[in-house]
């Protein structure tokens, strides 16, 4: 008795350690680039943007972007602060146009940086939002994101930009 009892326990502890029911399985799509332009500002760029899908749903994007301007090059020291405005200015209106936008930024005006993080909350986005990063193509009504579209148009994509992608 005292064995079946402790094989019931052990099944109890297993179940309420494992958990009943579906999982939830999520994935993220990582795409990074780098640019550098040779402008007036002679702007060094990174960026960073994840997908992230819950159980075939999109959950989030998350898109970081680094900005780093020659310090040494005076049309940037002279126009600096007022291409921070203007990218305030974009930052808010993409927070007031686009459901489900939430943007976070920091500006070094000592070494001419300028960092952001947008993230969009899939469940609070509309079409427009979709529109807005693109994706428009790989979620359906139901925000389900195909993953086979979006690999599909990344492979025949991929040499035309600075993008490379990968799951994690």
């Amino acid at each position: 008795m005292k064995k079946i009892l402790s094989i019931f326990i052990c099944f109890l502890l297993l179940i309420s350690v494992s958990g009943c029911g579906k999982k939830s399985s999520t994935k993220t799509i990582l795409c990074t680039a780098e640019s550098e332009a040779e402008d007036a500002y002679e702007m060094k760029s990174t960026m960073e943007i994840k997908y992230s899908k819950k159980d075939n749903k999109l959950d989030q994007i998350i898109q970081k972007v680094e900005m780093k301007f020659d310090k040494d090059n005076d049309n940037v020291k002279e126009n600096f602060d007022e291409y921070v405005e203007m990218q305030e200015e974009n930052f808010k209106k993409y927070e007031d146009e686009y459901k489900g936008v939430k943007i976070d930024y920091q500006v070094d005006k000592k070494k001419y940086t300028m960092s952001a993080s947008i993230t969009v909350d899939a469940e609070k986005a509309d079409e427009d939002t979709f529109e807005m990063t693109e994706l428009q193509d790989f979620i359906d009504e139901d925000k389900i994101f195909d993953l086979d579209a979006f690999w599909d148009d990344y492979e025949e994509t991929k040499d035309e930009g600075d993008f490379s992608c990968k799951e994690k």
